[in-house]
């Protein structure tokens, strides 16, 4: 469900003027390079939105690095499969550099902007990243398939660059108001 936060907080830096879908990722990532020069010009955060960049999604964390931007040239080797924009192609990479444009164009880090674009305005207090230090013991586990055999994935084994992709962790505990969509209108006026 982390992708879905990151496109809003996205959506609400379009409709405050700060980024337009249409910008190619390397007006705000200059390090962004792909194998084909053509698509590295043309991307665009849309494309990183819909899944439609084009390229092989293979792209794996590097120990000990945590910046977002850094993944940005990684991607020069990795085959374009189809010209951006023309073919659906789920990409965790896409979601990467969604993180890192979000953190370029607000200079802060991604996730104290989807705390304060996103998380808080939905009164979402019981929702942090997997990197956090202040997780609760009893949370839920991500989990995989590892030859045959679902295996939960602790907190700590999912690096911080990862976390636009798929490293927040929620809860409905506490919320005896919940109700789906009851807070749908604070990001509108937020």
């Amino acid at each position: 469900m982390t992708k879905i936060v990151t496109a809003t907080a996205l959506a609400r830096l379009e409709a405050q003027g700060t980024i337009a879908f249409d910008d190619p990722v390397i007006q705000h990532l200059p390090s962004f390079t792909l194998a084909d020069a053509e698509a590295t010009e043309t991307v665009t955060v849309g494309h990183l939105l819909s899944h439609t960049g084009g390229w092989a999604d293979f792209l794996e964390p590097v120990p000990g690095e945590d910046a977002l931007e850094s993944y940005a040239s990684q991607l020069a080797d990795i085959p374009q499969i189809a010209p951006a924009g023309t073919q659906f192609s789920y990409s965790n990479s896409g979601y990467l550099l969604a993180g890192a444009v979000t953190e370029q164009v607000t200079g802060e880090q991604y996730e104290s902007t989807v705390d304060h674009l996103v998380l808080q305005p939905l009164g979402m207090a019981n929702s942090m990243f997997a990197t956090d230090a202040t997780l609760p013991e009893d949370r839920a586990l991500g989990h995989q398939l590892v030859e045959g055999e679902l295996i939960g994935i602790p907190p700590e084994a999912i690096p911080r660059p990862f976390n636009p992709v798929g490293g927040l962790v929620s809860s409905i505990e506490g919320h005896a108001d919940f109700r789906p969509g009851a807070r749908l209108d604070r990001l509108r006026t937020n």
